[in-house]
């Protein structure tokens, strides 16, 4: 199948490979929808800025966007909810608001190539013991701020039994706007550059393959931040394997998201629709996960033809908000941004708001929400994925012996047949059949033997 995402088609450009040093304010690493929107909103208020992108722009978890830019984000606000409070829940709603307002603002004020469509989205219930669940979270987003209406037409592509409906929420092509906002920075000044890998890098000195940079301030903007080996951080995050795949068929007119914390959720497209499946946590076995959306799509949308599929890895927070500000406690100088649990479009704007505010000098009042450093009291679990005696481990079936070490803090990789990599189940990095990086936090690569048969 060709590779997706389809829109990508006559959006690519090329930038230059970081040759030598150069001084910046604010030095990002990562090239997707975060560091771009930073590169973008920091460049347009003075600051010196300097990108690095160790593939090409948009090439990490940003290509599996799909362009959804709606508050509807009901496993989310649940998720906050039942971790922190109410309250937590309805600023977050506020701020995805207002982070919506802003990605039309900067679309409309840019030109980009990519003017946002306005749709509906919809939660909906295939089955009659989902309802009071539907009730419950449609109740819940209200008392977050969301002006939802319960539906009984939904028009999904499937039947459903019952559904509450957020109107007029914006859909944009991402790689276009990724790539429009890039372009913008440029126009600021700000110095993108491809191909440059980051090999490490140290309080204001960032070095690739070939150069240098020397910045006052580094956003990690990596999905999981390279080299970082904070296990209260790293517990607070979940690396999970989502399965993307575009159907040919019938035209959908509205966003569907299941009821089920993990199902189906269906993307509009003019001819046919993009399915979302949630195959489960890094470094499990995804294969009956994958299988499942096999007999499921043939059951609910058996007109429908697969054109395109994607397997990529996003970032989720365990306690529903994303991990936005500095690394340490009381050090700006190192910020980071990471755990949208899927929503890429909203996530990397709002992250790019909060970090330009500490950046000035002028932090948002609810900074202190997103710090990465916070403590989150259901952590064990997570923390424990990475730190188990290795005796505990392996009876786990976590570690194996046999297997080839993570270079991060050592966890033995699981080879994902699947998706042909290595894969690090306590921590999310991913490697190459050859043992390169695909996915932080690890930093260098880990020394497999060829790939298994």
């Amino acid at each position: 199948m060709n590779d997706f995402p389809i829109w990508q088609h006559g959006t690519r450009s090329s930038f230059l490979t970081l040759e030598g040093t150069v001084e910046a304010d604010v030095a990002i690493i990562g090239g997707g929808l975060t560091g771009v929107t930073c590169a973008m909103m920091l460049s347009s208020l003075g600051k010196r800025v300097v990108l690095l992108e160790k593939d090409e722009l948009g090439s990490g978890s940003s290509k599996a966007s799909t362009g959804k830019v709606t508050a509807h984000q009901p496993d989310v606000l649940r998720t906050i909810q039942r971790a922190i409070s109410n309250e937590a829940a309805a600023v977050y709603t506020r701020l995805l608001l207002e982070s919506i307002a802003g990605v039309c603002h900067v679309v409309e004020q840019l030109h980009l190539p990519c003017s946002p469509a306005m749709n509906d989205v919809y939660l909906y219930a295939r089955q009659r013991n989902q309802v009071s669940a539907l009730t419950h979270l449609t109740r819940s987003e209200q008392q977050s701020g969301l002006v939802l209406e319960e539906s009984e037409d939904a028009p999904c592509p499937f039947p459903v039994v019952a559904s509450s409906r957020l109107p007029a929420q914006p859909l944009l092509m991402p790689l276009p706007y990724l790539m429009g906002l890039a372009r913008a920075a440029e126009q600021h000044e700000a110095q993108v550059y491809e191909h440059s890998r980051v090999l490490r890098f140290e309080r204001g000195k960032v070095f690739t393959g070939q150069g240098m940079v020397s910045a006052d301030t580094v956003i990690l903007a990596t999905g999981s931040p390279m080299g970082l080996k904070s296990l209260p951080i790293l517990g607070l995050m979940e690396q999970h394997v989502l399965e993307l795949r575009v159907l040919q068929g019938p035209p959908v007119s509205a966003t569907q998201i299941d009821v089920l914390p993990d199902g189906l959720y269906l993307r509009p497209l003019p001819n046919g629709v993009i399915a979302t499946y949630d195959l489960g946590l890094t470094g499990d076995d995804h294969s009956k996960r994958s299988r499942m959306l096999d007999s499921l799509l043939l059951r609910l949308l058996p007109g429908y033809r697969t054109t395109y599929r994607l397997v990529s890895q996003d970032v989720f927070s365990v306690d529903g908000l994303p991990l936005i500000g500095p690394v340490h406690p009381g050090d700006n100088s190192l910020l980071m941004a990471t755990g949208y649990s899927g929503w890429g479009v909203t996530g990397s704007f709002l992250a790019a708001r909060l970090l330009t505010g500490i950046i000035l000098g002028k932090p948002l009042q609810e900074t202190p929400l997103f710090h990465p450093h916070r403590v989150y009291p259901g952590h064990t679990r997570q923390i424990l994925r990475g730190s188990v005696h290795p005796m505990t481990a392996y009876a786990a079936g976590i570690l194996r012996p046999t297997a080839p070490a993570c270079p991060h803090m050592g966890c033995r990789l699981r080879y994902s047949r699947q998706a042909q990599q290595w894969e690090c189940p306590c921590h999310g990095s991913c490697f190459s059949g050859e043992g390169h990086v695909l996915h932080t936090p690890a930093a260098s690569p880990a020394p497999v033997s060829p790939r298994p048969n």
